[in-house]
């Protein structure tokens, strides 16, 4: 079993596409399900389909050649072509039915299994925290642009810096994760030093920053002062910052980062609810 649980493609699988553990064990029984409910020709192509993917996509030395081509994070993808929802949801209807018309079950049988079924599913998902309504009220969104309040309170302290004459039309910025994915939205003068890739593919492997090209290490660096608040050693932010030509630095007030960030002489322009900018020229 360690040996499962340890491959890669097992992390990959439950880090970016299984995130319930619910939602796997279902999926794989209602794919047992339809294969000994299949007649002969179609359980055939279907078993001969799980073979397939496995020699392809589903086995680690597949996935260490084609993760040379393209993103880590995007490995998953290949298996959209499981669309688990959907094989759940078509597996308990066929369920379903084959009580439904079953001979040999009493009609109160019949009620008693079918309403067992549908408890269990129903404690399962709940207990997952799965449900599209209950993340609609957990997650909804702030404004009608859609984005956190933070962004839209950056967007304000960066329009009145461009006003000020403190930078030109396009900057490069390094920030949390929640606003290098969204600030772009708002304002299509920045640029993200700090980017998508360096969350999901290069931090995610969690590597020793000296064992990378100097690019992705002074990315990782600025992601971890940004992200985690690790205080580096000032001349590494600073290397990374001139290199990487970065004018604004953001991060989390919750660090308490006020005496470390001041020993690089940066100006200080302002703050949103939950982070603090700085201006490194």
């Amino acid at each position: 079993m360690s040996f499962i649980t340890n491959s890669a493609i097992y992390n990959m699988i439950t880090g970016y596409y299984f995130h319930s553990h619910v939602w796997m064990i279902l999926t794989l029984l209602s794919i047992l399900y339809l294969i000994i409910k299949a007649e002969k020709a179609v359980k055939t192509k279907i078993i001969l389909a799980i073979v397939l993917t496995i020699l392809t996509v589903g086995n680690d030395l597949s996935y260490i050649i084609l993760v040379r081509f393209f993103a880590a994070a995007s490995y998953y993808r290949f298996y959209w072509m499981v669309p688990y929802i959907l094989i759940v949801s078509y597996t308990l209807c066929r369920i379903g039915l084959d009580i439904y018309y079953s001979e040999r079950l009493t009609r109160k049988r019949k009620c008693i299994i079918g309403a067992a079924l549908v408890l269990i599913f129903i404690i399962s998902i709940v207990s997952t925290g799965s449900l599209y309504l209950q993340k609609l009220r957990s997650d909804r969104p702030q404004n009608a642009y859609m984005v956190d309040v933070d962004t839209l309170e950056l967007q304000d302290i960066m329009n009145s810096e461009r006003e000020a004459g403190n930078c030109e039309a396009m900057m490069i910025m390094a920030t949390p994760s929640t606003l290098a994915l969204q600030y772009q939205t708002v304002d299509a003068g920045s640029y993200m030093a700090v980017d998508r890739t360096t969350l999901l593919d290069i931090r995610a492997m969690s590597p020793d920053p000296a064992t990378l090209e100097w690019y992705d290490a002074d990315r990782v660096y600025l992601m971890g002062l940004c992200e985690d608040g690790i205080q580096y050693d000032a001349n590494l932010i600073t290397k990374a910052v001139q290199e990487l030509a970065v004018g604004y630095i953001v991060v989390h007030k919750a660090y308490e980062l006020d005496n470390y960030m001041s020993q690089f002489n940066y100006n200080y322009v302002g703050e949103t609810t939950n982070y603090k900018v700085y201006r490194t020229y």
